[in-house]
């Protein structure tokens, strides 16, 4: 997994990539395949909108709201206890 973060100077959460990466098989075997899965998550409208790799809008509520409790609780788990000067 690979996340990136775009925040405001107050580190609330703005907009979110995500890649997921899949492989077929182990890394270190021969001719292993990687797909990857990308999703953007937008924080700038009410309510929080989720992208494709295509930057096409997913409208199923359950998956916006699966992958905003994680990415937040990443970014919580992460932050936590870090002073981070402004």
């Amino acid at each position: 997994l690979n996340y990136t973060y775009w925040t405001d100077k107050n580190f609330k959460i703005k907009f979110v990539k995500q890649i997921r990466f899949e492989y077929d098989k182990p890394y270190y075997e021969e001719g292993f395949k990687i797909d990857t899965i990308t999703n953007y998550l937008s924080y700038l409208n009410t309510p929080t909108k989720l992208y494709d790799k295509n930057k096409k809008e997913i409208n199923n509520n359950i998956l916006i709201a699966t992958k905003k409790k994680e990415l937040e609780s990443f970014f919580n788990d992460v932050t936590k206890g870090v002073e981070i000067i402004k």
